[in-house]
């Protein structure tokens, strides 16, 4: 999930224990400063929520919600969530179609807002444990640099996403 993206083995799990879930409510990618949601959901006996989906532009980033208490009171209650890293490769931040597990890269710039012939910000990743994602560093170099990713579109720091949960 974190390298490719890949949430099917996931949604194997949850749906093995029983989980009320939804897959993919924004139905694709879903970009900066955009948000997706899910309406009227019966989530049964559960009263735990779980997110995760991978962020891109990364090599093995992710942001994650492990089984948040939802309230039973009604009300409107909000959680930011971090990014995490997975450990799993260098944040060089070349986008280079990789992405599937194993395979160094970034899969994609969204938008195209970004260069190409980067050298990379780092080729060594020292935690190989999920660990907070330290953020996109980014440049301002189309044609090399040490990041493929644009400094002034693709640069982010925690928290990554706003969650709002409303109890009724």
């Amino acid at each position: 999930m974190a390298e490719g993206g890949d949430i099917s083995g996931l949604v194997t799990i949850a749906d093995s224990i029983g989980a009320s879930s939804q897959a993919n409510p924004a139905e694709g990618l879903l970009g900066p400063a955009s948000y997706t949601m899910i309406s009227d959901w019966d989530t049964g006996s559960n009263d735990r929520l779980t997110i995760v989906g991978m962020l891109l532009p990364t090599n093995d980033g992710f942001v994650g919600l492990d089984s948040w208490q939802i309230p039973t009171e009604a009300g409107t209650y909000t959680v930011y969530l971090n990014g995490y890293d997975a450990g799993t490769e260098a944040n060089d931040e070349i986008v280079n179609g990789g992405g599937a597990s194993g395979t160094p890269g970034i899969p994609a710039n969204p938008g195209m807002n970004g260069g190409t012939g980067a050298s990379g910000v780092t080729s060594m990743e020292v935690n190989t444990m999920i660990h907070i994602h330290p953020g996109n560093v980014g440049d301002s170099d189309t044609a090399g640099g040490i990041s493929d990713l644009d400094s002034r579109i693709h640069r982010w720091l925690n928290p990554v996403a706003k969650v709002t949960v409303t109890v009724k």
